[in-house]
């Protein structure tokens, strides 16, 4: 999300910005996984409505995201926290 930011309005950056950072707060790192899961939207809604081809290496590329994704999601609250505190 902090990259989106640069295609913000310079004078919005700031705000955007902090509100990136304060979700990442509240909500720990896994808030930052949507990052990952938007050009996976944009592959499938460019199929969709777009009707743009979509490549055997772009399925590829979408099943190691959400094989990361997954192994992100999977670790515990505990071992996070673990992590945070060091």
């Amino acid at each position: 999300m902090a990259a989106e930011a640069e295609h913000v309005c310079p004078a919005a950056q700031p705000l955007v910005r902090a509100r990136y950072y304060r979700l990442v707060t509240d909500e720990g790192y896994a808030a930052s996984v949507v990052t990952y899961l938007l050009p996976i939207v944009a592959l499938i809604l460019g199929a969709l409505i777009l009707r743009e081809s979509v490549s055997a290496w772009s399925v590829v590329g979408v099943a190691v995201v959400l094989a990361g994704v997954a192994l992100t999601r999977s670790r515990s609250r505990e071992d996070i926290a673990t992590v945070d505190a060091r």
